[in-house]
């Protein structure tokens, strides 16, 4: 295969980080069919995507004492989980003991991958109060980890209309409108959460990169690929780095893509990907020369 088709291949690998079950065939915002792209599958957070929470043992009162904090709960996954914000989330000033206790149950329940039983738990935590934005969120994870998109993105939606400044609830939408290739629900979505401040949410610039690339703004997908070099994970920069180096090839512009892919091959060696991108670098510099780093 030649170099320039296998990276065009390889960059479709990675332009989703879904699990299996998610990869469905979905649409563009203007109809036109989509494939997901099957072949490499990308964990952009270890310690925070699906069926993967931090290990260290938590009890349900301590999830309940967070509640009172700017944490989020040690169930959240990935793009909800790192986030932080310097304010209480106004919805959960006013929660109940007992829907408060439900939660943490339905945490607990979360992490142990036991998923209808943390539905249980959190419809009796909305049943005793309807505004819990937390709950909704959550709820919105687990039935998203069970296919069930249509009722999580429903859920986020009651999360978001809880409260209006609590970030994840706009992830949690977010992220399903990626797996479901919505880019300007994406792109509108992230772009909010970008506006926020003061808070930290590194997923909201990875998915405002997705949006934006796909949706061709390349301006503003090119600024918040730089933000996710800086606030998101290696995992999430080792992505965008691969698809800034294609955007700029669609854009024409061949130094700043040799640029991106020489990074690539220099923090990324032994990846997967980097033979292919030291080969496109050959191509770059042969029909460029001036593209190329000169000796030292």
């Amino acid at each position: 295969m030649h170099p320039r088709a296998r990276y065009f291949f390889l960059l479709a690998a990675l332009l989703f980080a879904l699990p299996l079950s998610a990869q469905k065939k979905g649409r563009h915002s203007g109809g036109h069919p989509v494939s997901p792209p099957a072949g490499i599958l990308i964990n952009n957070n270890p310690k925070s995507t699906a069926g993967a929470f931090e290990t260290y043992p938590i009890t349900a009162p301590e999830i309940e004492r967070k509640l009172s904090t700017t944490e989020q709960p040690p169930c959240f996954q990935w793009p909800m989980a790192p986030v932080f914000s310097s304010t209480v989330s106004a919805s959960r000033m006013t929660v109940p003991e007992k829907a408060k206790k439900e939660f943490g149950e339905a945490c607990l329940a979360v992490r142990k991958k036991k998923l209808k039983e943390a539905q249980h738990h959190l419809d009796r935590a909305l049943g005793s109060y309807s505004k819990f934005a937390d709950a909704w969120v959550l709820l919105g994870q687990t039935q998203e980890d069970q296919g069930e998109l249509k009722q999580a993105e429903q859920s986020c939606e009651q999360a978001r209309a809880a409260d209006s400044s609590y970030l994840p609830g706009y992830l949690c939408l977010a992220d399903l409108a990626a797996r479901q290739e919505k880019w300007d629900s994406v792109a509108q979505l992230t772009d909010e959460v970008i506006a926020r401040h003061p808070a930290k949410a590194p997923g909201a610039f990875f998915f405002n990169f997705l949006g934006h690339f796909y949706l061709k703004q390349w301006d503003t997908a090119e600024k918040s690929a730089f933000a996710a070099f800086k606030d998101g994970s290696q995992e999430q920069s080792r992505q965008v780095r691969w698809m800034l180096a294609k955007m700029y090839e669609l854009k024409g512009d061949r130094s700043a893509e040799a640029e991106q892919l020489s990074e690539y091959v220099k923090l990324y060696p032994n990846d997967a990907n980097a033979s292919v991108a030291r080969q496109v670098l050959d191509e770059i510099h042969a029909q460029h020369p001036s593209t190329q780093s000169p000796r030292k």
